[in-house]
Parts: structure tokens; sequence; C-alpha cells
């Protein structure tokens, strides 16, 4: 997930929550958890409710789903009301700078909005390490663009060698290439 919500330390908080030994202490903390994610929710709810009376435009949703943070709070409560394929597509297109920069490009060779299957593709004098750091990329952008999809696949395209032609007589040996002259040719 996103770096700034990973630093909260979410995860490993509700970890220990879940090891709790004694069940009715758990289970008291637990439902706490949950009112409070519900209340925090249906107020997040009625803020967008009342934002949405008055942004004519869309701007002011739009730069919400875009900030990574409000989109995950909208994720985590289920109010993002945009389809998961158009938001890998979002992201792909955000993402395409950072890939040009690195000598490469994503190809969406599947989506639909429960599955994706993306082709990373290294151009020109990019190396291997590169393309794996690249795909890993990639996979962790769409995954925090699209958690509720289903299978997100990105695979990364092995470059295929460019052909090169050699003419043969280039390799053929010196005294061959002297037979196949032209008659009356002598050099």
């Amino acid at each position: 997930m996103n770096h700034e919500i990973a630093n909260l330390g979410i995860e490993s908080q509700v970890q220990q929550l879940e090891n709790i030994a004694d069940p009715a202490t758990r289970a008291l903390a637990t439902n706490l958890l949950g009112s409070v994610l519900q209340l925090h929710g249906a107020g997040l709810e009625r803020v967008l409710s009342i934002i949405e009376e008055r942004d004519r435009d869309g701007a002011i949703m739009s730069a919400f789903r875009c900030d990574p943070l409000i989109r995950a709070l909208l994720m985590l409560h289920n109010l993002n009301d945009e389809p998961p394929g158009l938001r890998v597509r979002q992201a792909l297109d955000q993402l395409a700078p950072e890939l040009e920069r690195a000598a490469a490009s994503a190809t969406v060779d599947h989506l639909d909005d429960s599955s994706a299957r993306i082709s990373v593709r290294l151009h020109g004098d990019a190396c291997g390490s590169t393309g794996e750091t690249v795909r890993m990329r990639v996979e962790r952008t769409l995954i925090e663009a699209a958690p509720d999809m289903k299978e997100i696949r990105v695979v990364l395209e092995e470059a295929k060698p460019a052909s090169v032609l050699i003419p043969v007589t280039a390799i053929q040996p010196a005294a061959q290439q002297a037979e196949a002259a032209p008659a009356g040719r002598h050099e």
C-alpha cells in the first residue's frame, strides 16, 4: 500500500490486536475498531456527498481520487465509484513518464473490471535488472490503484535481439573470396 499509509503501522497494530490472548478483550477492541471505522466511513461519505452537490465540474472529486492517501480512504470505505479498469488505465497513464525515463513501456494485453494483464518492455540500452525493477513498480502502482481487482498480472517481456545481416563475404576466408571473384578480374 502507499508509503504514507504503511508508515502508520496499521498492519502491525492489527496483528497485535489479533494476538491478544484474552478473547473478551480482543473482541471488545475489535468491535471498537469496527465502530470507529463505521463512524469514519459514514462521516466521509457525508462529506463527499456535500462536496459532490457543490462540485459542478467534478474537479474536487477528481483531485481526491488522484491523491494516494484520499484514494486509499475512499477504497477502504468502498466510496470510490470509478471502475477498477478505469483506475488501472489512469495509473498507467500517470506512470508513463517514469517508464519512458527508464527506457520502458507498459502495454495493456487484457483489461476488464476484475482482471488485468500488462506487459512491460524495455527499450534500447535498458539492462535486465532494470526490467524486474520496472515490472515491480508497475505492479505495485496498479495494486494501489485497484486493490479491489481480483487479478493483476504484470509480465516482463524479454527483449528480442535485433536481427543483423552479415554478408557472406565477411565470413568467408580470403582464399574462397578470391576464387569467387568474377573471371577476368585479378587482384
